[in-house]
């Protein structure tokens, strides 16, 4: 758990603490989120650098066809507008016209910067949008393939040019001085 919950490259302090964040792009944007199993929904924060609209997409394929995606700005009254909409394919996305699944909570702009809350249930049942899925599952599972581990001779000397590499059929013979281990799913 992210006890004392910073800013990562905004300036602006985040609304609440937090369970996980990451900066999506050094000096442009950072996102916060929990996920809340008993209410079954996940609560995020969005920074940008920016002062016009902010959006987060939720795809399943990691493009903008399918997308499930949440747009919000802040007025010049300091009042936070949120959209719920769904991109058909590369094209602007329209607003989703089934129910309205994203929320926001609170936001400001501040020092150049838009920050807003808002969440989302983990799945909504609204065919325009995406549920949130952990990572691994049989729907994806050949996004994340394999894991590796291997336990290499100490005498062995490693450097930049040396390191194993390549796809994971020829890795074996690359690994001559480890013992390694190969977890598939």
């Amino acid at each position: 758990m992210i006890e004392k919950c910073s800013a990562i490259s905004s300036p602006l302090q985040p609304f609440t603490t937090y369970r996980h964040s990451t900066e999506l792009q050094a000096n442009v944007a950072d996102l916060w989120w929990t996920v809340d199993v008993v209410e079954r929904e996940v609560m995020f924060e969005l920074h940008i650098k920016t002062t016009g609209w902010i959006a987060l997409g939720i795809s399943p394929a990691g493009g903008m066809k399918g997308a499930d995606i949440g747009v919000g700005w802040v007025d010049n009254m300091g009042k936070v507008h949120f959209q719920d909409r769904y991109a058909f394919d590369y094209v602007k996305p329209i607003i989703d016209n089934t129910t309205t699944d994203w929320y926001a909570l609170q936001g400001r702009e501040q020092n150049g910067w838009t920050a807003i809350q808002f969440k989302r249930l983990i799945d909504t049942c609204d065919s325009m949008d995406v549920p949130i899925k952990a990572l691994i599952d049989p729907a994806n599972r050949d996004l994340v393939h394999h894991l590796l581990m291997y336990e290499c001779d100490p005498a062995a000397k490693f450097n930049d040019t040396n390191l194993p590499d390549g796809p994971c059929d020829e890795i074996y013979s690359q690994l001559q001085m480890c013992t390694a281990n190969i977890a598939t799913g």
